[in-house]
Parts: C-alpha cells; sequence; structure tokens
C-alpha cells in the first residue's frame, strides 16, 4: 500500500517536538492542530512546502488560521526546519519546535488536539492553494505525549500513516535554540 501522507513526531523531555511530515505532493504538506477538527479558527498549523513550482527548495512555515475558510497566515513562531527534500513527487521535511511557544497564536502543543493531515498545490509563485481534497482529522483529540501509532486507508487506496514516540532523555541538543 503507498503511503500518500505520513506524520512522525517525538517528543523531547517534555520541551521539544519533532515533526517529520512527507507526503505526495508537489505543492505543501501541513499538519494543523485544532480544537475543533475542521479549522474553525484559532488553529496552529505547521507547513513544509516548494519555495516555488521552478525548485526543489522546500521551506517550513508557521501559520494561524484565525477564521474558517481563509488562507493562513504566517505567524512568528520558533518553528526550526532541520531537513528537507523534494523528490519523486513527494515532499519530506523534519522541524523542531518547543511544545509550548510562549507567543502569540502558538497552541501550547501539550494539550489536546484534533490534528489535520492536510497536503495542497502551490501557485507558480509559491503561494499555498486550497487543498485539493479537504483535510484528514484524527478521530479524536489527541496528545502529542502520549505515544501511538496509527494506520488510516483513505479514498483511492492510500495510507494515511501517523507515529509518535515520546522520549525523555537529558540531552536535548542540536534540536533546542
Amino acid at each position: 500500500m503507498e503511503c500518500n501522507y505520513f506524520l512522525s513526531y517525538v517528543v523531547v523531555n517534555k520541551e521539544v517536538i519533532i515533526l517529520e511530515l512527507s507526503a505526495k505532493t508537489d505543492g505543501w504538506v501541513a499538519v494543523g492542530f485544532s480544537s475543533d477538527a475542521k479549522l474553525g479558527g484559532g488553529d496552529d498549523v505547521i507547513a513544509c512546502k516548494r519555495k516555488h513550482t521552478t525548485t526543489n527548495e522546500i521551506i517550513a512555515q508557521p501559520l494561524w488560521i484565525s477564521v474558517t475558510h481563509f488562507r493562513p497566515q504566517l505567524k512568528e513562531s520558533k518553528l526550526n526546519l532541520t531537513s528537507a527534500q523534494y523528490a519523486d513527487g513527494y515532499i519530506y521535511c523534519r522541524v523542531t519546535r518547543p511544545l509550548n511557544v510562549k507567543m502569540d497564536k502558538n497552541l501550547d502543543l501539550t494539550n489536546d488536539w484534533y490534528q489535520l493531515y492536510i497536503t495542497g498545490p502551490i501557485e507558480a509563485s509559491g503561494r499555498m492553494l486550497k487543498p485539493v481534497d479537504g483535510p484528514q482529522t484524527s478521530p479524536d483529540k489527541l496528545t502529542v505525549l502520549m505515544h501511538e501509532n496509527r494506520l488510516s486507508a483513505v479514498s483511492g487506496g492510500s495510507c494515511l500513516a501517523v507515529h509518535v514516540l515520546v522520549v525523555l532523555i537529558g540531552v536535548i541538543s542540536p534540536y533546542v535554540s
């Protein structure tokens, strides 16, 4: 079975989250954290996207959705892109950020949130366009502090995979800035 979307994250010392996103897309891949399971506003989104259609360069963007159906807005965050690649029609990226960014419009990821798994195209300039298919949503609120494996079949025989691992160790560099 071919996976069109994959999310994996590791929590280190209940302070930092390392997320890996991968999806079959030529535009962007994102994970959203929402209280209402539908990106209804007040939602935190972590996206990786191609800078524009003429390059394979990937950038990470911290986004905020303030109102349902509005374009996500860039926000200040402590999101760091640590590795990325675009190859064979797939975007892969690894990002880190503190679980609780003490900045406006950054949700505390130690709380329980619905997770939304999203991909979409970009314009030639790199501007993100609406998802082709609405976001897939976790069936219930999840906490990133609990170990969990999920594999879900979605339309067309593809799959959505989520793998979570919580790590409690004393050394967290080089992931903390």
